[in-house]
């Protein structure tokens, strides 16, 4: 009678079918279990399905969380931005970074991310844990300025990490006399 009872659990039935494939059993033979499998309800079973999805999706969500926040601990994080100044007339191409002599981002621009860019738009290129005391941030960047004259530069920019979450914004200007587009480095805490 309890094998009845459990082949009545839709989570059990699966298992008994291999069970008794394994065993050799002659599942014709046995005329009762073969009306149970027939008798179960299809409503039942879709409910049950969309129930187990829902509790995978969730505890898929809460794994995500848990993962971000183990890999990049609050207080280790951090994110860095890349941010044009809008008034330019120059196309940024390209950009690699590198922090402490390590490629961390290289990210080449299509048209419309340029496009966002300029109007005030803010990519980010990087989040991950970073040891807290003095980092070196080496940006290359190549693009096109003025009368379509290539450029091709690199700055280099230090910065100090603290235990609270950073956020570098590296902005493309051309605030400097000899016109230049450069990166400048801005730590948003």
């Amino acid at each position: 009678m309890k094998i009845m009872e459990l082949l009545k659990n839709r989570l059990l039935m699966p298992l008994f079918i291999l069970f008794l494939i394994l065993s050799g059993a002659n599942i014709s033979s046995n005329i009762a279990a073969e009306e149970q499998l027939i008798q179960l309800n299809d409503e039942n079973l879709d409910s049950a399905i969309q129930s187990l999805k829902q509790e995978i999706l969730n505890i898929n969500n809460d794994l995500s969380i848990l993962e971000n926040d183990f890999l990049f601990p609050i207080n280790a994080r951090i994110t860095i931005f890349v941010s044009l100044d809008t008034n330019e007339d120059f196309d940024l191409k390209s950009v690699k970074i590198k922090l402490d002599e390590k490629i961390i981002a290289n990210h080449i621009y299509s048209e419309r991310e340029l496009n966002s860019l300029r109007r005030g738009g803010v990519q980010r290129l990087y989040i991950n844990s970073l040891e807290p005391g003095e980092h070196e941030l080496v940006v290359h960047y190549i693009g096109q300025g003025r009368n379509a004259r290539q450029f091709r530069r690199a700055s280099v920019q230090n910065f100090t990490k603290n235990n609270n979450p950073q956020y570098v914004e590296l902005k493309l200007s051309q605030k400097n006399s000899r016109r230049q587009p450069e990166f400048l480095l801005k730590v948003w805490e």
